[in-house]
């Protein structure tokens, strides 16, 4: 696996509008991170 650093910011706005984490993010943390963007869809992220 080849690493890469991106922002916290990036991902957020990348699941925002709907866009695919999985080749940047590690499963158990976007699984994570949907779950979360889930239950606070209506609130700040």
């Amino acid at each position: 696996m080849n690493f890469s650093q991106i922002s916290s910011t990036m991902i957020k706005e990348i699941i925002k509008f709907g866009g695919n984490i999985s080749c940047l993010v590690p499963k158990q943390i976007e699984e994570y991170i949907k779950k979360k963007f889930l239950n606070n869809k209506n609130k700040n992220f």
